[in-house]
């Protein structure tokens, strides 16, 4: 969507307003009178009405300045200038007020996401250093042979047990060996 007017900043929609300049009071003798002071001596920006009032001010001086035998160049120019100024859009105070809210709790959320972040990212690097840690502590224990693993101790449990049927086995060999030597002997010893 593309705008006519240019991008705001934040410090374009939000500032500080200073109080704008005392207006001096028109003194009643004067041969010329001025205007009414605005209803607002603060430098805030013209709503829409404001600025239809002014334009058709604008156009009332320059017809009757017209009706008159006609304006001098500098007078022109400025009524001109005040036609053109008031003619651009303006963006509406109460759409600029959303946006400026808008902008506010995006900056919020963005903050608090990068504070998620950071905090993510501290943890992750706390387990870490806690599992660097625990594997060097236990390549440390491994290489001082130190307590053994379980997986060591079922190992070491099997050989146990199959040294012990070797065993069992040997003898029983041996004694199957002996009676038959035995009774080759005796079959022998009765020839």
């Amino acid at each position: 969507m593309a705008l006519d007017s240019p991008t705001l900043t934040l410090s374009d929609i939000l500032h500080i307003m200073s109080p704008g300049p005392a207006t001096p009071h028109p003194v009643e003798d004067s041969p010329n009178p001025q205007p009414p002071p605005s209803a607002s001596s603060t430098p805030e920006p013209l709503d829409s009405a404001q600025l239809h009032m002014m334009r058709q001010r604008v156009m009332e001086l320059s017809g009757q300045a017209l009706s008159k035998l006609g304006m001098p160049s500098r007078e022109k120019e400025l009524l001109d200038m005040v036609l053109r100024l008031t003619s651009a859009a303006l963006p509406d105070h109460a759409q600029l007020h959303a946006q400026a809210e808008t902008i506010a709790e995006l900056c919020q959320q963005r903050d608090s996401l990068l504070r998620e972040s950071e905090e993510e990212r501290a943890r992750w690097d706390a387990e870490r250093h806690g599992f660097d840690r625990m594997a060097e502590a236990l390549i440390a224990r491994r290489s001082r042979g130190g307590e053994s693993t379980y997986r060591e101790e079922e190992l070491e449990r099997q050989i146990s047990t199959l040294d012990a049927d070797n065993k069992a086995l040997r003898q029983k060999v041996y004694f199957i060996t002996m009676s038959k030597f035995c009774a080759i002997d005796k079959t022998n010893s009765d020839y």
